[in-house]
């Protein structure tokens, strides 16, 4: 005999754990998930149709489908955070667990000069910082190095021009940094410096095809890749391209051309495989989208929950995660967000930055994300350091019976 399971109120903790979304009081989740943990329906098959709003979820002797019915109905079952059932409801005595992603930000020690669009790589267990704009200088060559053991920041040798909107990586123990805009030019840059951890010295290296700022550069199979970005200041022209650097060959190659990259998309990778999350653009596209550098093809998924652009990416504990930013109408967001490569869709997280901000950068460092600076309403830039630590916990949610 068909039942139901009707969400109610169930965007308040229900939104975040593996294979499960909760979206408008919706349940939804991945074709196949065990996400149900009670005992008649535990394991049973979720259909991968998308709900709508307003839809419940109805199971049928084979699988959960969603229903249009708009009320619930007699012998339906409430999900409820309470284990005290609601008027007109009765306890079953059967409750439902999930797993939870919780997170929380905490405050480290802060940089001696505020800064936004900053680039950072994580290297030997330290978050490494390059350039940026500071309250003086639009294009700085400061860099920094801070050591979570200890707590504290050091200073290094200046790099050898200045930079702003740049990215970097380490491999093999050098750091490379790629574009950015320099000192005296409004345009991307094809420069490509590159900074010995070992002996705190700068040296140059092959400019890649393209300028570009605002882009990322990444390490993977012992090759460099210079992906996306912006060409020209104030300006939405982008550049739609992956570059690869080839150390044997030491030569930068175009290799691919990115068909859903605009003026704000941001990526990060994980696993060889590259993650794109747009933010405002023309298009209105705002979804995230993926390209595997092994197998070459490219994936799209839902877009965030809170879109926005100008925000930290990066990766925590096998999991993508999105930190602050601007909304659709501008606004600095202090929000923050994980992608899971299992259930493929974004999770909202209770992890709040102490202050909306964007232009802030951030690198996992020793399974932690790690942020710096920003700029927040009024237009104040940040010496903040923030550190994101994840932890996963059980939610139970009990399941009452309509009278």
């Amino acid at each position: 005999m068909p039942c139901a399971l009707y969400a109610k109120n169930a965007g308040i903790n229900l939104t975040s754990g593996e294979g499960i979304v909760v979206k408008d009081q919706m349940i939804s989740a991945k074709p196949n998930s065990p996400i149900w943990n009670s005992n008649s329906i535990q394991n049973e098959k979720v259909s991968g149709l998308k709900p709508n709003v307003g839809d419940v979820l109805v199971y049928d002797g084979m699988q959960w489908t969603p229903s249009n019915q708009k009320c619930v109905p007699a012998g339906t079952g409430i999900l409820s955070f309470n284990s005290k059932a609601p008027e007109g409801f009765k306890y079953s005595g059967s409750s439902i667990v999930t797993n939870k992603l919780s997170g929380a930000w905490n405050e480290v020690a802060p940089m001696d000069i505020s800064r936004r669009f900053s680039a950072t790589c994580e290297y030997n267990g330290k978050l490494y910082v390059f350039g940026g704009e500071d309250e003086q200088v639009h294009c700085s060559t400061h860099a920094h190095v801070y050591d979570p053991v200890t707590n504290k920041w050091t200073n290094l040798n200046p790099m050898p021009v200045g930079r702003v909107s740049s990215a970097a990586v380490e491999l093999n123990g050098l750091i490379y940094i790629s574009g950015g805009i320099l000192s005296s030019e409004n345009y991307g840059s094809k420069r490509v410096d590159v900074y010995n951890p070992s002996t705190n010295t700068w040296s140059a290296h092959e400019p890649m095809n393209n300028g570009r700022f605002a882009h990322s550069l990444f390490s993977f199979n012992n090759k460099l890749f210079a992906v996306g970005g912006t060409l020209q200041a104030s300006t939405t022209i982008v550049s739609q391209t992956i570059e690869e650097y080839d150390f044997d060959l030491k030569k930068w190659t175009v290799l691919y051309t990115i068909p859903n990259f605009y003026h704000s998309t941001t990526s990060t990778i994980l696993n060889g495989v590259i993650y794109f999350v747009n933010g405002y653009n023309d298009a209105n596209d705002l979804r995230t989208y993926s390209y595997s550098l092994i197998t070459k093809e490219w994936e799209a998924y839902d877009e965030l929950n809170t879109p926005r652009a100008n925000m930290a990416m990066g990766t925590i504990g096998g999991y993508i995660v999105v930190a602050g930013g601007r909304d659709l109408e501008r606004n600095p967001l202090d929000c923050t967000e994980i992608f899971s490569t299992e259930s493929q869709s974004w999770m909202p997280t209770e992890a709040l930055l102490k202050e909306a901000s964007y232009g802030l950068r951030g690198v996992e460092v020793n399974g932690k994300f790690i942020v710096v600076g920003g700029q927040g309403g009024l237009g104040f830039k940040f010496y903040t350091t923030q550190c994101l630590t994840l932890q996963e916990v059980q939610q139970k949610v009990f399941l009452h019976n309509s009278k």
